[in-house]
């Protein structure tokens, strides 16, 4: 089993981000809300734009504080962002599975891996949620 570690992101953190923030505005699509935002689909200039705007001292639901990071040998494999008032939380189990708290309550418990591509899959039951 890899080693896996949690933590809250950090401004270093800020091109992981990005690169997700891209992915899952996309959701598969050829577009998403930042390229019509920035007006481009360039990624390489979506990449520089949202680095800016998760660094930005102006907090927004983009600052890299609303997000978590999950490493593997500290290799960033994943992101999360939190947009809920309530106090949420992943853990992920060494045993294969991810239990979700909210406000300190466990209120759901989940199967999780990880590809071979380093992305972790959460088994839910009506879907998969890739988390990049």
């Amino acid at each position: 089993m890899m080693n896996i570690k949690i933590r809250t992101a950090q401004k270093s953190d800020a091109a992981a981000i990005a690169k997700s923030m891209i992915i899952s505005s996309r959701s598969g699509k050829k577009i998403g809300i930042f390229d019509l935002i920035f007006e481009t689909s360039d990624d390489a200039s979506l990449q520089r734009f949202l680095e800016q705007l998760v660094t930005t001292e102006t907090k927004s639901y983009c600052h890299y504080s609303n997000f978590i990071i999950a490493q593997i040998e500290e290799k960033v494999v994943g992101t999360y962002e939190e947009k809920d008032i309530a106090t949420e939380k992943w853990v992920f189990l060494a045993n294969g599975i991810s239990e979700y708290y909210k406000d300190n309550k466990k209120t759901a418990e989940f199967k999780w891996t990880i590809s071979k591509d380093g992305e972790i899959h959460i088994e839910r039951k009506s879907s998969i949620i890739l988390i990049y």
